[in-house]
């Protein structure tokens, strides 16, 4: 280790996800000894993300006075760089550093979890440099940004963290066969046209002649979910299991034979486990019919299909038909599964590894090259 002064770097987080590529960084980096020095502030529902954290983390509780909280860190502090989150709806810590520091002329960054994603529909202000996913996330990522933020591609530092836990969460308990598992991935309420594609999705569900057990699970930005007592008490399904977002989401993947959602995360989540797992695990289904979804989606994340979906690496449906006699295929013939395998392994690549390449970034200031 040289004696140059170690790089700070100021840490926020508010949404979950976000949060989980922030923290694999931050691990990584105090794992590996690099010279940097972390700061977190946390606030709900990613504070939970940062529990037990070896850098010095500020959870962010309700009526904190953000602009107070944020100065006076920076004073104490003194952030060569601030690492914000990216969040979905409304404004908090992320939004309140992002500011403060662009007023202060601290560079910004922000590790994308999404293909194309920048933050909040209609934000006026976006991190200096993104650090994204692949070659597709920087496409979007530089039409959406019109050439005004720095593109780093590295990969995703929470997914290199996968290899070794794959087989626990993908582990089989022995005894007699089990009933094929569905589980859909719920998003914030306020994305226009969920509800109606969660309602396709169950009516799909009472199509399929196959046994299984089917579980909802709460998104943490909605653990409330009220459009669903309503939308169950339509459906036929028996048992529909609706579910907190607690609990390891990985654990809950690895043991599905069918993960649904919208355009959640939890698909890239999948791919990535299926990349290191050594047999064939179930498959993905983005349901995103509507125009008020692909309108969304378009104005988020610069496409109306989820990146990966159109190579094989998920499938994607639209009307209740297609999708039911999908679901029956995918339950019961072992082919779709392999197709879905071959897809991951041809399409992702395991390279130089993400947080090295970040930590790379803020080590040697290269945001001043």
């Amino acid at each position: 280790m040289s004696g140059r002064r170690p790089i700070r770097v100021l840490v926020s987080a508010r949404d979950t996800g976000a949060a989980r590529q922030s923290r694999a960084l931050v691990d990584a980096c105090l794992d590996a000894g690099w010279n940097l020095r972390f700061r977190v502030l946390a606030q709900a529902p990613a504070a939970a993300v940062f529990e037990g954290c070896g850098a010095p983390t500020r959870r962010v509780g309700p009526g904190t006075a953000l602009p107070s909280l944020v100065s006076s860190t920076f004073d104490q502090f003194a952030p060569d760089f601030a690492l914000v989150g990216l969040s979905g709806f409304g404004e908090g810590i992320d939004e309140a550093v992002l500011a403060y520091a662009r007023r202060q002329g601290v560079p910004t960054g922000a590790i994308q979890d999404y293909w194309g994603y920048l933050g909040p529909v209609g934000a006026t202000r976006h991190p200096d440099v993104f650090f994204v996913l692949d070659e597709r996330a920087r496409e979007l990522t530089v039409d959406r940004t019109r050439g005004m933020a720095r593109i780093v591609v590295t990969g995703s530092p929470k997914h290199e963290r996968y290899r070794p836990r794959v087989a626990a969460w993908t582990r089989r308990a022995p005894g007699a066969e089990r009933v094929p598992r569905v589980v859909f991935f719920l998003q914030p309420a306020e994305v226009p046209g969920l509800v109606d594609n969660v309602a396709l999705f169950l009516a799909a569900l009472t199509r399929v002649t196959t046994p299984l057990t089917a579980a909802l699970r709460r998104h943490p930005s909605d653990p409330v979910a009220a459009y669903l007592p309503a939308l169950l008490a339509e459906t036929t399904i028996a048992p529909a299991i609706v579910e907190a977002d607690d609990g390891e989401v990985e654990t809950e993947i690895g043991g599905a034979d069918l993960v649904a959602s919208c355009f959640s995360s939890v698909g890239l989540d999948h791919n990535y486990m299926q990349f290191y797992a050594d047999r064939a695990l179930g498959s993905v289904v983005y349901v995103t019919a509507g125009a008020a979804i692909k309108s969304f989606m378009r104005d988020t994340i610069g496409a109306e299909r989820v990146p990966g979906a159109e190579v094989g690496m998920g499938s994607t449906f639209e009307t209740v038909d297609d999708l039911a006699g999908w679901m029956e295929r995918t339950l019961t013939d072992e082919r779709e599964r392999g197709r879905y395998r071959r897809a991951v392994r041809e399409n992702f690549a395991a390279g130089r590894s993400p947080s090295a390449e970040i930590a790379a970034y803020l080590e040697h200031r290269r945001w001043e090259m």
